[in-house]
């Protein structure tokens, strides 16, 4: 039995296009290429599957391409459907960079004089306790250098190990380390694209290298 696969790597606020696809149009396609082609049809939505910690290991990315990849794999047709709007897609974070180049990235950002400080004040619960999140070099605090691959890395180290609470079962206290979580992500992504940025222009990095930090995850 052949499958053709269609994959879907769409945004949240296109949901209501998304269910409509599934419950009136993929069985009509099931139906079509089953009675004409002997075809199994299947589709993979990227809101399926994708397990709870993977976005704390900063795995949701690689499992998306992954899930793509298998969709060219298997498929004998049409295997990637997107709708494109006005809105550019996620930067994240690089999982993982190449020890020579983060180095690199690093001395530009202490050359430009970078504020590497991160504090955050949450209050719990409207109450008079506040909890206080403060990194005091963001860049070293997040990427850690991994000895064991070759050639060496660094790598994005898991939420939970940069801010404890994150995983916490107290509710406030995890609402207060995903909010200080974002603020990481903002601050350090604009850290890495001034890093590269300046890399480049004294050319130390290659403009693919450069791009890696500017150009989104998802069309």
């Amino acid at each position: 039995m052949l499958k053709l696969i269609t994959c879907l790597f769409l945004y949240v606020d296109t949901n209501n296009e998304r269910d409509y696809l599934i419950e009136k149009v993929y069985p009509k396609l099931k139906d079509y290429f089953k009675k004409k082609y002997d075809l199994d049809f299947q589709s993979v939505d990227m809101r399926w599957g994708i397990p709870s910690d993977a976005y704390e290991y900063h795995g949701t990315t690689e499992l998306c391409l992954n899930e793509i990849k298998n969709c060219i794999k298997y498929s004998i047709g049409a295997n990637f459907v997107t709708f494109v709007g006005q809105k550019y897609g996620l930067r994240p974070l690089p999982r993982r960079v190449e020890a020579s180049e983060f180095e690199i990235i690093k001395q530009q950002i202490l050359k430009l004089n970078e504020d590497l400080t991160l504090k955050f004040e949450f209050n719990l619960n409207n109450n008079e306790e506040n909890l206080n999140y403060e990194l005091t070099n963001i860049v070293d605090e997040c990427y850690k250098l991994d000895l064991n691959s070759m050639p060496n890395k660094y790598r994005l180290l898991p939420i939970s190990k940069i801010v404890a609470d994150y995983v916490s079962t107290d509710v406030a206290r995890k609402e207060a380390a995903a909010k200080f979580w974002d603020l990481i992500q903002t601050r350090l992504s604009k850290l890495l694209r001034l890093g590269a940025d300046e890399a480049h222009s004294c050319g130390l990095l290659d403009k693919t290298k450069r791009d890696r930090y500017f150009v989104s995850s998802k069309i």
